[in-house]
């Protein structure tokens, strides 16, 4: 199994404590370096695939299963409909309406079955419900890629952020952010979504292992704008000594976080904020001084990445889980924090890991 080394991570995490002038820089000793279950090799399956000739006879046709609509998941549809658009692919966008609606998507899944689509791109409301409906698509020679939420099997191709090193950086950054000690709030993604329960494994992680000094609350939340600020504005009415706090999603726990700040007249970098998945339209929020460090998302390279993976699948290609890393940007560093080589620009490389 595979180790990822937190050692020049840390090392650059100690120069962005000098460049944001948050106090002292936390350290840590010993070994800094834990087993990444999702990002190890030998423990995925290699797909066994065969080449597939459209079903209408002309024109590939793919779904594409999201579990919401908002910013993040619109950039990650049309990255997955230009690439789609460009490989010559027919490609329709299904949304669940809130990661609430499983029984929806998995209707809507059954349906594009019926409708005699060629590829499934999913990005799963849950893990176990959607995993039936899956092996009923393949088992009807549906090609099906996974995206964000992996099943609860692995019986497809699977591309997703490392949620779990995603989590490990913001812990370390948090940390050194709040000098290594206080009360921090963990505002978690959607309960049971596999994706948040791993960023939140890995915050966890670094958290009790090198900083016992802090003290951690957590809540699991939606992905809506509106339910994250109700829960931010509840915490911080109980809780206004608390020093910082991790989102699971800029635009949305990060957004109700800023909210309940201001709202309780609360200075910008009184508490220090990390978050994750962030998009372009969320970055004011480390200019204005709110967030202290985002992790631009992977999501557009994800959304042209699946539609490739199922360009090889109807060819025949065997292909394994795809893992993509996350950064973390702060306003102070001009986006030099770049630990895997992907940096937040229009343009981006692909800097994925296949595992073998």
């Amino acid at each position: 199994m595979r180790k990822r080394g937190l050692g020049l991570l840390l090392a650059v995490t100690m120069l962005a404590g000098v460049l944001t002038g948050c106090g002292n820089v936390v350290s840590m000793d010993g070994e800094t370096t834990q087993p990444l279950e999702n990002d190890a090799e030998g423990e995925t399956e290699t797909v066994v695939n065969k080449a597939a000739e459209p079903k209408n006879g002309e024109t590939y046709k793919i779904a594409c299963f999201l579990p919401n609509v908002g910013p993040w998941y619109d950039e990650r549809w049309y990255a997955s409909k230009q690439e789609a658009e460009a490989l010559g692919f027919e490609i329709t966008l299904f949304s669940a309406g809130g990661y609430s609606n499983v029984d929806k998507q998995v209707s809507q899944v059954e349906d594009a079955i019926t409708a005699g689509y060629d590829g499934i791109v999913l990005h799963a409301c849950s893990s176990s419900a959607l995993l039936p409906v899956v092996k009923k698509a393949l088992a009807e020679d549906i090609k099906v890629v996974t995206t964000h939420v992996p099943l609860d099997e692995n019986v497809c191709p699977h591309i997703w952020e490392n949620p779990e090193g995603a989590g490990q950086d913001l812990a370390i950054l948090l940390a050194n952010e709040i000098g290594g000690s206080g009360k921090v709030f963990m505002m978690n993604g959607p309960a049971g979504q596999l994706e948040a329960q791993e960023c939140e494994k890995g915050f966890l992680y670094i958290m009790e292992t090198y900083f016992p000094d802090i003290e951690i609350d957590a809540e699991y939340v939606d992905q809506e704008l509106s339910a994250a600020q109700k829960v931010a504005e509840d915490y911080i009415t109980a809780n206004p000594d608390v020093d910082g706090v991790y989102c699971f999603g800029a635009t949305s726990a990060a957004g109700g976080m800023v909210a309940a700040l201001k709202s309780a007249g609360v200075n910008p970098g009184d508490v220090k904020l990390v978050a994750t998945n962030a998009v372009e339209d969320d970055l004011h929020y480390m200019g204005e001084g709110w967030v202290q460090w985002m992790q631009p998302s992977c999501h557009i390279l994800v959304g042209k990445s699946c539609i490739s993976v199922m360009d090889q699948l109807f060819k025949g290609e065997e292909v394994d889980q795809v893992t993509m890393s996350m950064v973390a940007v702060n306003a102070g560093t001009e986006n030099a924090f770049c630990r895997d080589g992907f940096i937040w620009t229009g343009e981006t490389e692909d800097t994925s890991e296949t595992s073998e």
